[in-house]
């Protein structure tokens, strides 16, 4: 291993056990806000709306960093240029996305959700950028190649959705089940919106750079398999993690109206490109 290899390495590891650290951090904070540690004080445990926030939000924190992680182990850590401008670009969407939120007043609270991550890793990333220069050709376009990447696409311009347009007719029919499950069918108090708009902003971040990393791993890592699979794991992370809290919480109307249809546009194309990259692996150990 020569010496930028040996720094890309060292890099990657740091980058990647950050990830797991984060992603770990994100799925524990709904029971951590459930405790009375989570930042929401009093209005978590009595609100749904901030209680089915805080689980989203943490459920979409978890998928990009074990997005992240994935890409750190398997792309950063053999100095793929690949790997390094995945995850570059999956931070820059994921702060761009929180910051346009918040200018339009999701508040800087809110805003540091994404913002503090994002640097922690940023930061040595930047440190680092030259110790990947290796890459391998552009591997050749395939269909399935093709669908999956467009799919993480559709997925990270839903997540700029969430971020920007939360409080828009858009979202009319999640308020609308909301409202149904927790307040029978009447009015959603203005606190309890609020506390549930705050978080659209990070949500929305983290879902739009979890998917726009994905997209430029598919398109771009040698082993087409071994990024659907990484792509899978951070897929499946998000969406267990939000469908257990939503149904704990009897929010069944987040699973059928979010979760539900953002699993059926992005596992599907995920696995058969899988399942494609690894017939063309057995043929290849036959041919």
């Amino acid at each position: 291993m020569n010496d930028v290899h040996a720094r890309a390495s060292r890099i990657a590891r740091r980058v990647e056990a950050t990830s797991w650290g984060l992603a770990a951090l994100a799925a524990a904070w709904p029971l951590l806000d459930a405790a009375g540690a989570g930042g929401l004080g009093d209005l978590a445990s009595k609100s749904l709306a901030a209680r089915l926030a805080v689980a989203i939000a943490g459920a979409s924190l978890a998928g990009v960093w074990v997005a992240h992680a994935l890409v750190a182990r398997h792309g950063l850590r053999e100095g793929a240029r690949w790997g390094r401008d995945a995850t570059a670009h999956g931070l820059a969407v994921s702060l761009a996305v929180a910051t346009v939120a918040a200018l339009a007043g999701g508040g800087l609270g809110a805003w540091l959700l994404t913002a503090a991550p994002v640097g922690a890793v940023a930061v040595p990333l930047a440190m680092g950028w030259s110790a990947w220069s290796g890459d391998p050709p552009r591997p050749r376009a395939s269909a399935a190649r093709t669908v999956a990447a467009l799919a993480c696409t559709a997925g990270a311009g839903a997540g700029l959705a969430i971020a920007w347009l939360g409080g828009s007719a858009v979202f009319a029919p999640w308020f609308a089940g909301l409202a149904d499950a927790a307040y029978a069918g009447g009015p959603i108090p203005p606190e309890d919106a609020g506390a549930a708009l705050a978080l659209f902003g990070p949500i929305g971040a983290a879902t739009a750079g979890q998917l726009a990393t994905l997209a430029v791993a598919i398109r771009r890592a040698p082993d087409a398999g071994l990024a659907a699979r990484a792509a899978i794991a951070s897929v499946l992370a998000w969406c267990l993690l939000d469908t257990a809290h939503s149904l704990a919480q009897g929010a069944v109307f987040n699973v059928l109206l979010v979760n539900l249809p953002c699993a059926a546009l992005l596992l599907p194309p995920l696995a058969l490109l899988a399942a494609r990259a690894r017939a063309e692996r057995v043929r290849g150990v036959h041919a």
